[in-house]
């Protein structure tokens, strides 16, 4: 008689594990991928390259950047600097040269937007 009791729970419990493990996800996301950065995150990746000289153009002496007004809506992006960005010469190869660069900066994902650089005087 124990025979006939002791297997049915044994059937039971293993018919119980094997819905358990299969019923639950293998691999578990423990932290949630990021595949693309935000326009404003691209933003900031800017200012910082900016900030630290870390362009393929010269940034003059005292330069800053004055604003990065980005509209999502309409896709464009300008990028206003100090008088002090207008000491760069304003060849039509640096002028090329600046807009491949930040153009790279925001990679791809960003290629549809307009962009426009200029310098602000006092």
């Amino acid at each position: 008689m124990k025979q006939y009791f002791i297997l049915p729970i044994f059937l039971f419990t293993i018919a119980l594990i094997f819905y358990s493990c299969s019923s639950s996800p293998i691999i578990k996301e423990v932290f949630p991928v990021k595949t693309k950065a935000t326009v404003f995150e691209k933003a900031n990746e800017f200012e910082i390259d900016f900030k630290s000289y870390n362009l393929a153009f010269k940034i003059p002496a005292g330069s800053k950047i004055d604003t990065i007004l980005i509209d999502t809506a309409a896709k464009s992006i300008s990028i206003d600097f100090n008088r002090s960005f207008s000491n760069i010469p304003f060849r039509d190869s640096n002028v090329t040269l600046m807009y491949k660069t930040v153009k790279n900066i925001f990679g791809p994902a960003f290629s549809d937007y307009k962009y426009s650089i200029r310098t602000i005087s006092d």
